[in-house]
């Protein structure tokens, strides 16, 4: 699962990347069972646009971009966030049916915090077309440090999606009445043993929900054993896509040397990142960039003393270039941003 920083690729401008979503091997499938969705305690009612049919497909698909919040640590993610189904209505046009599992077959073992893609096949069983502007919401059970709300990305079937940057095909702008699609989601297994379900569920651009039942299902057997100063896990990210400092959240996972992880910049685009860790484990180098895309920009990150916080810089191309910085554990990103030295 883990992928090595691959040296020379060319790189991109921040301001071009326009990206959209995980990685996948194939396993065996399984038909899927009828469990009927949880709704459990009430959150606040979700404003209800009034329903529309979805746009005619254009050559690229349009996202929507939500506001970014700037929290002051982190939630834990063990703490599940229930979605109380009574709060949307009924999708009458637009349907799913879950077909079976691409990836991640029910009870699949994952080692502590990796992180995997999960992948279904659904079938468009309504009468209007999905598109980008569907969203994804985790519902109940375990988040696995998956974004609350999320845009659906489809491929089509008998995609194969690695998980690396420039691993996986662009992904469709819609998907039509009769047509079957791939559903990608990228998650991380919890640190600690046991046996965990994550649900979610699919609602249209119009807030309406479509009656299906999407999980994954995996076990954890051993307890994570990390040193003070390992990268993985979730961390504040100042995003750097834009100017202007606005934060997002960074899922890693380290495994030896090496550095996978991803975040969702201010437009809701998925991004990957791999690197290379130095023999201290205090500093990384490696690329991020999107799934869809060959082209990546490299970094440089510096843990600081407090191995909760890091500076770090981007490059792009031979004449721009732009200050990183994160932190965890209820650490803020450190200020000011600038790169630091080992």
């Amino acid at each position: 699962m883990m992928k090595t920083w691959r040296h020379g690729l060319p790189l991109l401008a921040a301001t071009a990347l326009t990206i959209l979503a995980g990685c996948g091997y194939p396993l065996s499938q399984r038909p899927r069972e009828s469990t009927p969705i949880i709704a459990q305690v009430t959150l606040p009612v979700l404003p209800s646009a009034t329903p529309t049919r979805p746009p005619s497909p254009t050559p690229t698909p349009t996202r929507t971009p939500r506001p970014t919040a700037t929290p002051a640590a982190l939630p834990p993610s063990a703490t599940p966030t229930l979605l109380a189904l009574e709060s949307f209505p009924a999708a009458t046009c637009e349907q799913m049916s879950v077909l079976e599992d691409v990836t991640v077959p029910d009870g699949s073992l994952m080692e502590p915090g990796e992180i995997f893609t999960k992948v279904w096949l659904v079938k468009n069983s309504g009468d209007c077309p999905w598109n980008a502007q569907f969203d994804l919401y985790f519902q109940s059970g375990e988040r696995m440090q998956a974004p609350g709300t999320l845009h659906p990305l489809f491929f089509p079937a008998g995609s194969y999606l690695d998980q690396e940057i420039g691993g996986w095909p662009a992904p469709l702008v819609e998907v039509g009445p009769g047509e079957s699609a791939e559903l990608a989601l990228v998650l991380r297994a919890p640190d600690e043993p046991g046996e965990y379900r994550s649900y979610w569920v699919m609602t249209n651009a119009a807030g309406e929900l479509l009656q299906a039942n999407l999980w994954a299902d995996i076990r954890v057997e051993t307890p994570a054993e990390r040193d003070k100063n390992d990268w993985s896990g979730e961390w504040l990210l100042v995003d750097p896509s834009v100017t202007t400092p606005q934060q997002t959240r960074l899922v890693l996972a380290q495994k030896d040397n090496e550095l996978f992880g991803y975040f969702f910049n201010y437009r809701d685009e998925l991004i990957f990142i791999s690197g290379a860790i130095n023999k201290a484990g205090t500093s990384v180098e490696g690329e991020y960039g999107a799934p869809f895309q060959q082209n990546s920009i490299p970094f440089r990150w510096v843990q600081l003393r407090n191995n909760n916080q890091f500076q770090g810089i981007f490059w792009i191309g031979n004449r721009s270039s732009g200050f990183w910085c994160g932190g965890r554990n209820g650490y803020q990103p450190p200020e000011p941003c600038s790169p630091a030295s080992p």
